[in-house]
């Protein structure tokens, strides 16, 4: 019994060594042969692709919200609003992003855009190099079958990628056909972004200072130097905060105020206040949805784990976004409008997009291996 039971584990290992063998070679065989996971008329995003760029968003969805490089099943069960979760959510924009990105590829060859030698043997090198890094094309191929991907299917998507480039350029290069204008940019301004100015009185740490009273700097990190406050001080900083509160209240002047009191180092260089979207990270969230809620003018305290900001909500200034002192914060404004002008062109197309639901099925976000190699 016992010899029977051990032949018979033997075969099981045998037979998953075989199912795993069989797994590489046919991907190594595949290309945009395998079945169609979206379709926009002669455009096919196959099932290899469409599985590859669920693993690339994987990557970049644990990297750009969660702050690793570690999968980690407890981040795609975590309870979003109304019961979604983020593995749902994130998801559905994988998918969206790859729908637009087949809408975009018929767009490529709707406008008659074609890639230049350079571009095409820039992919080829790309290959190359990432062969070369492997240390033979078996030796990737059987790295790209973590992600449904091989050689083949790497040199398609990287094309495809190409062609996405060449067409933004087409759009929305300098000579775009679709250039953002500067009435767009002043039109996304004033429907997105807020401006305030803020008293922070840090309520857990202070700076370290030099004689001279300067933060200094930790030169390994970059970051400024802090030191954990004392509970007397930090009883002090938060009857200061409330002591401003009042003088605020009695009519003092809140920028003279800010000059003095305020500890957000930040509000020293942009002596005019801060401007930001909703999205800006910048700035914490609660101060940001507090100044999104006030009326220009209004004054409102904020708590949060660093300290207590005293915030006013001001005017927009005319066109602030064109200050270069000010570029820092308007950083990716150009890039929201062209993101937003593209989306509405896709979405002219939606009706076009045909999917194999069950082959997307196949894919789910929270069960790819995230790509952050390819």
């Amino acid at each position: 019994m016992k010899l029977q039971k051990t032949s018979s584990r033997l075969t099981q290992i045998l037979c998953l060594a075989l199912a795993a063998v069989m797994l590489v070679m046919t991907l190594a065989g595949c290309g945009s042969e395998s079945p169609a996971a979206i379709v926009v008329g002669d455009v096919r995003i196959s099932s290899n692709m469409f599985c590859y760029w669920m693993s690339r968003y994987k990557a970049m969805f644990l990297y750009a919200y969660f702050g690793t490089t570690t999968d980690n099943s407890q981040y795609w069960t975590a309870q979003l609003a109304d019961g979604v979760t983020a593995g749902d959510f994130l998801e559905a924009l994988a998918i969206s992003n790859i729908k637009s990105n087949a809408v975009c590829l018929k767009l490529f060859e709707d406008y008659g855009l074609q890639l230049s030698k350079d571009e095409i043997n820039a992919v080829d090198e790309k290959v190359n190099q990432k062969i070369s890094a492997a240390g033979s094309k078996s030796a990737l191929n059987s790295a790209l079958s973590a992600y449904g991907a091989n050689v083949n299917v790497l040199h398609e998507v990287y094309l495809a990628e190409a062609k996405l480039t060449a067409l933004q350029s087409y759009l929305f290069g300098d000579n775009g056909v679709m250039k953002v204008t500067d009435a767009e940019l002043d039109a996304y301004y004033k429907e997105n972004y807020y401006h305030d100015k803020h008293i922070l009185v840090l309520t857990t740490a202070k700076y370290v200072t030099d004689a001279e009273g300067n933060p200094e700097v930790d030169s390994s990190t970059g970051a400024y130097k802090t030191e954990e406050l004392s509970e007397e001080e930090k009883a002090a900083k938060i009857e200061l905060a409330a002591d401003l509160e009042k003088r605020i209240a009695a009519g003092e002047d809140f920028d003279a105020l800010v000059a003095q009191y305020t500890e957000d180092l930040g509000m020293q260089h942009f002596k005019n206040g801060y401007y930001f979207t909703s999205a800006s990270t910048y700035l914490p969230t609660d101060v940001i949805n507090a100044v999104k809620e006030l009326k220009i003018g209004d004054v409102q305290t904020v708590e949060t784990t660093a300290g207590i900001y005293i915030v006013k909500r001001y005017e927009l200034e005319d066109k602030a976004y064109a200050d270069e002192n000010l570029a820092a914060m308007f950083s990716d404004m150009s890039s929201a409008v062209t993101s937003i002008k593209l989306q509405n062109l896709v979405a002219e197309h939606a009706d076009e997009i045909v999917t194999n639901d069950e082959i997307i099925a196949d894919y789910p976000l929270a069960y790819c291996t995230a790509n952050f190699y390819y």
